[in-house]
């Protein structure tokens, strides 16, 4: 990220993240105190956990205490480099918090913070069709009054900041940047092509650094366009789904955020392995919650042990040099894949089997 000033005082930031990121680290960077970054992005993240844990307090003590054991459990699976590494945990911040406060059918605050949640990165705002047909019609109006806050403070603020002109500069390089990358190495689709390259073809996948990450070069712009428009299509029939769920029940699922979500890091051609950083602590919070039913199925252990598979290889995945694709890394991400399919099908059939249940009850 870079930033100028030009003749007018305004900010021009040549910026890959989203307006309110940006302006973020940069009053990080410019920070008063004149303190390390390393130190007060610690001090920041720090902040911004115990407010978390403030508001889910004010939900209930069990509900804080579950987010901290949480975050915990993750950084645990993940470990420390990946979960603190990037910025993905200020948008695991609020993405939780927005599930949490749907939870507890809190509409207006569900909103709120999945909005901030896209702000800070783009890919939340998938989720907003989900938590706006969820939520019963009587209550949609607290829930649009919610969104239109948020959408105002987050388009407020980096106007105030950069201004204008910085702020269109900053979106024009953000979809410039992001619009020319292929597949990540990490991501599935790449996985899967070095694969079957290593296997029936002896050789080995064209891995470079690009857009300062390892990218997988055997297929170009417009195929990963392609497997976009895949995950666009998987999103809105799951979206669907769980509206027409919602529409018999009442009231939706928690299952299905963690459901949309899954598919998402399946079949984006951009998958950096600090995504998981947004998933890991709601399918922990969701374990928290199951354990403490009084029925604990076979299924709900397995959900439980392929996240922890998931999170502990996305761990050794990092320690890997990705240039090398080592038969050991390409098992791992292969591996990994199969357990992200197995956990899909799972929350896919917990969410379809109470719907079976509530039936066979009404028979």
């Amino acid at each position: 990220m870079a930033a100028k000033h030009n003749a007018g005082e305004q900010i021009l930031l040549r910026s890959e993240y989203p307006p309110l990121m940006s302006v973020i680290f940069f009053g990080l960077f410019t920070n008063p105190f004149h303190g390390s970054f390393a130190v007060v992005w610690l001090i920041f993240l720090l902040v911004c956990l115990g407010g978390a844990g403030a508001y889910l307090w004010k939900i209930s003590r069990e509900e804080a205490a579950r987010f901290f054991l949480a975050t915990l459990l993750s950084i645990f699976l993940l470990g420390q480099t990946v979960f603190f590494a990037r910025n993905d945990i200020l948008v695991m911040i609020p993405l939780y918090l927005s599930w949490r406060a749907h939870r507890h059918n809190r509409p207006a605050s569900g909103s709120f913070f999945l909005i901030i949640a896209g702000a800070l990165k783009l890919i939340p705002f998938f989720l907003l069709p989900l938590s706006f047909l969820s939520v019963a019609r009587r209550e949609r109006k607290q829930w649009v009054i919610g969104a239109l806050f948020a959408a105002i403070l987050c388009t407020f603020l980096p106007l105030a900041v950069l201004g204008v002109q910085g702020t269109i500069e900053n979106l024009h390089h953000m979809f410039t940047y992001h619009g020319g990358r292929t597949f990540q190495a990490e991501s599935v689709w790449s996985g899967a092509d070095m694969l079957f390259r290593r296997v029936f073809m002896g050789q080995k996948a064209r891995i470079e650094i690009d857009h300062m990450a390892y990218h997988n070069h055997d297929f170009g712009v417009p195929v990963a366009h392609i497997a976009n428009l895949i995950m666009t299509v998987g999103i809105v029939l799951l979206t669907v789904r769980s509206w027409l769920q919602s529409q018999n029940k009442k009231k939706n699922k928690s299952e299905n955020y963690l459901l949309l979500l899954l598919w998402i890091l399946l079949t984006s051609s951009i998958l950096s392995p600090q995504y998981f950083v947004w998933f890991l602590p709601l399918i922990a919070a969701w374990s928290v919650d199951v354990s403490l039913q009084k029925i604990l199925h076979v299924r709900h252990g397995l959900i439980m042990l392929s996240a922890a598979i998931i999170g502990l290889s996305t761990q050794l995945i990092m320690k890997e040099a990705m240039a090398k694709q080592s038969l050991y890394l390409i098992l791992l991400l292969n591996m990994r894949t199969a357990v992200m399919i197995g956990l899909f099908l799972l929350l896919y059939f917990e969410t379809r089997g109470s719907v079976l249940r509530k039936r066979k009850t009404c028979r």
